[in-house]
């Protein structure tokens, strides 16, 4: 999880009622700078003093939470302050998608930040971390890049996928290879009445259909106990995500 947890408390229908949420920190530039979209209310407003103490906005997943159907100018009880909701913003990705889009409320601050987002060429970073020094001279500089982050957060699914591709390409050597050497081996053991059946007027695909009818049946069993496995085993590892794909079970068949 990428954001500290509170308890807020709300008032639904007259009833106050309390809430765990997930909340940031942050002021009018925030969400500008990351793109982010309204679905009601404003932003945040340097220029509104009320903001700075009496001012929240939240996302879709904490109004459908807390149940509000009018969600702006609601009121909001933590942070050491009551204030309003002036906003509600569209539900995004803050979290590993292994979990669903939890509540958040966004606090306004205009204090020292501990941390600053800014959008930058990767070459000026030594510009940045200048100016940083130049304002915030007790705290130290640690720079790192938001896609960095997330990829960090799927490092394990990353490795686990890098493994089993490695695997299924050793697995599927091995099989061609001992399905090779069967073959030959057969093929070894019927050399004559190969050679019979062609002198007799045999065409070449009755004979490769003959050979080849023993190794289809193997081919056959071993895929009426892959294909359930691997369903069973796909489906265990896209429903750890909270938002994945639908893999249809003929994609599983075709490669058979």
């Amino acid at each position: 999880d990428m954001a500290p947890k509170a308890t807020t408390l709300t008032t639904v229908h007259g009833v106050k009622r309390e809430t765990m949420s997930n909340y940031f920190y942050v002021d009018e530039t925030f969400m500008p700078l990351l793109g982010m979209h309204l679905v009601a209310g404003r932003n945040f407003s340097a220029d509104m003093p009320t903001d700075k103490k009496q001012a929240f906005i939240v996302n879709e997943a904490f109004v459908s939470l807390v149940g509000w159907k009018n969600p702006v100018g609601q009121s909001i009880e933590g942070f050491d302050h009551k204030g309003t909701v002036v906003g509600v913003v569209k539900n995004f990705h803050y979290a590993s998608m292994h979990n669903p889009i939890a509540p958040l409320v966004m606090v306004y601050t205009s204090m020292k930040p501990v941390s600053i987002s800014v959008k930058i060429d990767p070459k000026r970073v030594k510009q940045v971390q200048a100016t940083w020094h130049s304002y915030f001279q007790d705290f130290p500089f640690d720079s790192n890049f938001l896609d960095a982050d997330f990829n960090s957060t799927y490092q394990k699914d990353m490795t686990t996928i890098r493994l089993f591709n490695y695997f299924t390409i050793l697995s599927i050597l091995i099989a061609c290879l001992g399905l090779y050497g069967l073959a030959y081996l057969v093929a070894m053991q019927r050399t004559k009445e190969i050679g019979i059946r062609k002198v007799l007027g045999a065409a070449f695909r009755q004979l490769l259909i003959l050979l080849a009818k023993d190794f289809v049946k193997l081919i056959a069993i071993a895929a009426l106990l892959a294909v359930p496995l691997a369903w069973f085993i796909r489906n265990k590892w896209l429903n750890g995500y909270a938002y994945h794909i639908s893999v249809s079970w003929w994609l599983l068949v075709m490669p058979v």
